[in-house]
């Protein structure tokens, strides 16, 4: 039997997130999305029926009478993270440096690329963080250095630090889908700088 989900979006005033996700929490939800005066609720569709709805209204209404629902729809599951892997984009550092998936890596036309194929773990390019860590790295990292990659996540940092050309990368992480997910990037960067 196949599995699907019903996701609620609720209009909630962002000053009332931390009390309507700790009385949501209370329920059967399979996961939360903060939207801008939004929260985007998952169900099970086996956990969800009218009265869980009912009294999570009358329950949200008691920190704020004007939250409602806005939209209500059904999801089939999928391979969310095939799904997610899709919309990884290139992203463009800067001229001299570019990070892509595999799959989007003729995109490229920096000096440095960088190839991730991200999982489950956080290290796109994407977020703010992260990209300006790399333009950081671009003008302080130095040859010979040594580098700690703390939260390595997909092993960017690490990856570009070895380009930068560092003689030492330490890269570490909690996370067993993290470590697996750095590793399988970091023995693709180790094929390509051996073969160069």
């Amino acid at each position: 039997m196949k599995t699907s989900y019903i996701t609620i979006e609720f209009s909630i005033p962002e000053e009332y997130f931390d009390p309507a996700i700790g009385i949501l929490s209370l329920y059967p939800i399979c996961g939360i999305e903060e939207k801008y005066d939004y929260l985007s609720v998952t169900f099970d569709t086996n956990d969800y029926n009218e009265n869980i709805e009912s009294s999570i209204i009358t329950d949200l209404k008691s920190i704020n009478s004007n939250i409602y629902i806005t939209n209500r729809s059904e999801i089939d599951e999928k391979n969310w993270n095939e799904e997610w892997e899709k919309s990884v984009e290139p992203v463009i550092i800067s001229p001299k440096l570019g990070i892509a998936p595999s799959w989007r890596i003729n995109e490229l036309m920096t000096e440095i690329m960088i190839i991730i194929n991200p999982k489950m773990s956080f290290g796109t390019g994407s977020h703010e963080s992260t990209r300006l860590l790399c333009k950081l790295m671009l003008d302080v990292i130095k040859p010979h250095s040594i580098w700690i990659d703390a939260g390595t996540g997909t092993g960017l940092l690490a990856i570009l630090a070895i380009k930068l050309g560092t003689s030492k990368v330490f890269a570490v992480d909690n996370n067993i889908w993290a470590i697996e997910n750095a590793s399988e990037n970091m023995k693709s960067i180790m094929l390509v700088i051996r073969s160069s």
